[in-house]
């Protein structure tokens, strides 16, 4: 997808419902899908564990740039949150943490995912053929989902591998939703142009999923 394709794709209408925000200086002001002063919950993330706090996010214009560019910040926060979650049914406080920062998966390759009362894994699989492409799976038990599709290519060695522009991440996993089970923040994208930081809450999932899509954004990187 080249960038005008991109640009177009990500600011269409803004929809109703969850939403979220990575802080700080976005260049193009219409991929923020929040509005100035609206109350949402900040991830703060700490050497200590991580917390959800409730904050006023400011969108503040920034001189400069092609896009409209903001800030997206709190000023009463004392640490800069990992995301700005946003109209979802969260509540203040600690929350069970397994894997915070970008952590990321090579091709067949797992991330064990723990919390107290839960426990999972991640799993980048990959075929022999490099054209059918990688896809992301979260397996709990005997139970599948897929939760993204990644394209791929033949490494130096001829074995399978994930395209080296993919800009796929492991941001947060933990209980975000206090309902004992995993929750997942993942960066979807696949293009070095963009991020898509995409959540997953196991509290929204149907009988078929693990956990389900709430939210995502679209941030082209320039």
């Amino acid at each position: 997808m080249n960038a005008l394709a991109l640009l177009l794709t990500l600011t269409l209408p803004i929809a109703t419902g969850p939403q979220l925000s990575l802080p700080g200086n976005i260049e193009y002001g219409d991929q923020v899908p929040i509005t100035d002063q609206q109350s949402c919950f900040a991830l703060i993330v700490e050497a200590q564990g991580a917390r959800l706090q409730r904050t006023v996010v400011r969108l503040t214009p920034l001189e400069g740039g092609v896009g409209n560019p903001v800030n997206v910040g709190a000023p009463d926060l004392g640490n800069d949150p990992l995301v700005f979650l946003c109209d979802m049914p969260l509540k203040n406080g600690a929350v069970a943490a397994s894997v915070f920062g970008n952590g990321h998966l090579a091709a067949n390759a797992s991330l064990t995912l723990s919390i107290p009362d839960d426990s999972a894994t991640l799993r980048m699989a990959c075929p022999k053929v490099a054209k059918a492409g990688c896809s992301l799976l979260l397996q709990r038990g005997g139970k599948k989902q897929v939760l993204g599709n990644f394209d791929a290519a033949k490494g130096k060695n001829g074995r399978v591998t994930l395209e080296p522009d993919i800009g796929f991440a492991v941001m947060f996993a933990g209980d975000l939703d206090r309902d004992g089970k995993i929750d997942l923040l993942i960066d979807t994208s696949d293009s070095h142009q963009l991020s898509e930081p995409t959540l997953f809450l196991s509290s929204f999932a149907t009988k078929e999923e693990l956990v389900h899509k709430v939210a995502s954004q679209g941030i082209m990187d320039l």
